[in-house]
């Protein structure tokens, strides 16, 4: 928890600094987390991207880490309040190993029962995992005005772009 807490503190000084007035976040696998954290700190954000990551770390996602102090997204996304203006978008491989398909789908449910602008896309992945540039390009088309349908197309028409 420490270590999002500084995360979040070093989000919230270079948005200051910058006098940055819109803004989103991408999450790439163990950084997904990291960006699921961030949603309830940061309400103003637009657009908060995760690929190929952990957000469920309980047995039936396929993990169970079980540590006191570890955030597990999904047992707080039913906490954050949805807002009009933020969608999320969740990204991924069913052929990972690292991060399950299942534990995506497993937050986008969670996270659509919850009444977020959420979607979900399944779409191939370098070594079936990496998406990092997806997630970044992603947040970048929700700052233009890009309907989410749109950007579900975009990712799947490019194929691989890591």
């Amino acid at each position: 928890m420490r270590e999002l807490q500084l995360v979040a503190a070093a989000a919230r000084e270079i948005i200051k600094r910058y006098n940055i007035r819109r803004y989103g976040f991408a999450g790439q696998s163990g950084g997904g987390s990291v960006v699921a954290y961030l949603i309830p700190q940061f309400p103003d954000a637009e657009c908060f991207a995760f690929t190929a990551a952990c957000l469920s770390l309980q047995k039936a996602s396929g993990y169970d880490y079980g540590a006191h102090g570890i955030y597990d997204p999904i047992a707080h996304i039913s906490e954050v309040e949805p807002r009009s203006h933020r969608r999320l978008f969740i990204i991924g491989d069913e052929r990972d190993k690292w991060a399950p398909f299942s534990n995506l789908v497993e937050f986008y449910e969670a996270a659509q029962q919850g009444g977020h602008d959420v979607t979900l896309v399944r779409c191939e992945a370098l070594r079936n995992h990496v998406l990092d540039a997806t997630g970044q390009d992603t947040v970048a088309w929700v700052l233009q005005g890009i309907s989410s349908s749109e950007i579900a197309r975009r990712i799947l028409a490019r194929g691989i772009n890591n």
